[in-house]
């Protein structure tokens, strides 16, 4: 493999915790406003995460910024998910000064205004 790629071995978990507004394919009636319940919700949800590599999450959810720093310091990367431009900006701006681990953005669509 070439020293540019990054392997992450494990489950990629996505959803409930994503915008509405950039929500894809995932059913609106499924989709969580939220994750104050903090930890404690996320592991009702997905269930263990022992064996979870990357856990993408909508950044402006209220408690997302908590767990953010809390799966990060389990190790595990958190993307930051089905962002449009605006929420980008705040969210890195955010997430780049209260969290430290490993995080990432994924899932821009081609129909979003381009960043720069």
């Amino acid at each position: 493999m070439c020293s540019c790629c990054v392997l992450f071995e494990g489950v990629h978990l996505e959803g409930p915790f994503i915008s509405r507004e950039k929500k894809g394919a995932h059913d609106d009636s499924l989709i969580l406003p939220s994750l104050a319940g903090g930890m404690d919700e996320v592991r009702q949800v997905y269930g263990s995460l022992d064996n979870a590599a990357i856990v993408t999450l909508a950044p402006e959810l209220p408690g997302a910024i908590d767990v953010i720093r809390q799966l990060t310091s389990l190790g595990i990367v958190v993307s930051l998910g089905d962002l449009t431009r605006d929420n980008f900006v705040c969210s890195f701006t955010i997430v780049k000064d209260k969290c430290s681990g490993g995080w990432i953005s994924t899932q821009r669509s081609a129909e979003d205004e381009p960043f720069l």
